[in-house]
Parts: structure tokens; C-alpha cells; sequence
């Protein structure tokens, strides 16, 4: 796409300066991420959702510099990103750190696709935004993966809750995970807030849940 013609396809944009609510699908490409904001500085200050949505590898490091170039996003309180091929770890990181240095007051927070399914992820998040209320994880498994569903994340649930419990504030968590269709129950959510100590000690199988994904859910 030629350079005036990826200006004027987000020149609308700055028609609306106090825009509190953006959504960007990316369609195979075909969107690019708009120019830098760094020629308007106070743009967007008043956004406060955020949707991005199946950017590719080739889109992803120029959103970065996109939302790197906002001024601020002190009042971004809903953030949601997701691609087509799965975003590793230090994508997230990155992420989160332009979210952090632009003083984003987080409290719903989303990624989908996520490729790596390690503990960095929800220990970098629990560090940096501690006040969310709200988190939805989905872990792609394989390229395969073409649509969101239950999945085999890379360790056990109780590994993740120690990086959950400084979420202080979490009210609603919903992830894909799935540890060979274990029947879930209220018990599940003790033990998974107590570690599994007990079941460990009495050599019983662990449980699990797998948890609906989408807006809404938990």
C-alpha cells in the first residue's frame, strides 16, 4: 500500500480525537497499522478500549511502534490483541511494556493465540497490572489451531496460580485449558487457589477445569 494511501485510509481517524473506543481487524493484510502519532501527540488520550485483532508477523512490530507513538493511554481500562499465527512471549512482553510506560490504568485484559504457554505471560501481566479485574487467556497449541478451544497448556493449572496471586483484585479469569477432560467442580477452584497441596500429598489425580473462552465468559 502506498504511503498516501495508508495515510488516507486512517486520516478519518483524526477526524475524532477524543475517540474512546477502537477496534482494528486485520484481514490477511490487507490493513496496515496507521503512521506514528508522534506529529499528534494528543490523539487518543481518551481511549479507553482497545481491539486489535489477527495482525501477522509482518504487522506486528509496525503496531508496536504505533502504540508506542501514543502520548499517553492513562485512561485505557480494556485491552484486547490477538493474531493469526500466535503470539510468542516476548511479543507480549513488549506489549505490555508500551501498555505500562503510556501509564494504561488496565482492568480487562485479553490475549488470544498466545503460542508459547509458559508462566512468563501471566507473571509479566500479574507485575505490571495488578489491579485487573478481569483476564482471558487462550493458548494455541499448534499452526492447526485455527479457532479458539480447550487445549493442552504447557504445565500443570497449579503452576500458573502462584503467578495468579498477585492479582489481587481479579474477579473473573477464563482460560482454555484442558488436562485430558477431567470433570470439573467446585472443588476445582479451591485447589486451585490452595496449590494442589493436599491432592499431591495423597497421591490422588490432580484436577482441572477447562474454561469457556470468549467476552463474557468465565
Amino acid at each position: 500500500m502506498a504511503r498516501n494511501a495508508l495515510a488516507s485510509h486512517w486520516s478519518p481517524l483524526l477526524l475524532c480525537p477524543n475517540l474512546r473506543t477502537l477496534s482494528v481487524v486485520y484481514l490477511h493484510g490487507t490493513i496496515r497499522p496507521p503512521p506514528s502519532l508522534a506529529e499528534c501527540p494528543f490523539y487518543f488520550q481518551h481511549l479507553e478500549h482497545l481491539t486489535i485483532c489477527g495482525a501477522g508477523d509482518i504487522e506486528f512490530p509496525r503496531f508496536a511502534v504505533w502504540l508506542a507513538s501514543f502520548a499517553s493511554l492513562s485512561k485505557l481500562t480494556h485491552f484486547k490483541f490477538s493474531t493469526h499465527h500466535g503470539v510468542h512471549d516476548n511479543a507480549v512482553l513488549l506489549l505490555l511494556q508500551i501498555l505500562a510506560n503510556r501509564h494504561a490504568s488496565l482492568q480487562v485484559l485479553v490475549f488470544e493465540r498466545l503460542a508459547d504457554g509458559t508462566c512468563n505471560t501471566l507473571h509479566h501481566i500479574a507485575r505490571m497490572f495488578p489491579d485487573l479485574v478481569a483476564l482471558t487467556l487462550v493458548y494455541r497449541a499448534s499452526h492447526r489451531q485455527a479457532v479458539n478451544k480447550p487445549a493442552a497448556w504447557q504445565y500443570r493449572a497449579w503452576t500458573y496460580a502462584a503467578h495468579l496471586a498477585g492479582l489481587t483484585h481479579l474477579q473473573y479469569f477464563a482460560w482454555n485449558n484442558d488436562e485430558g477432560g477431567l470433570i470439573p467442580s467446585s472443588a476445582v477452584l479451591r485447589r486451585f487457589g490452595e496449590g494442589f497441596c493436599a491432592a499431591s500429598e495423597r497421591g490422588s489425580p490432580m484436577w482441572t477445569t477447562s474454561w469457556a473462552t470468549g467476552d463474557g465468559q468465565r
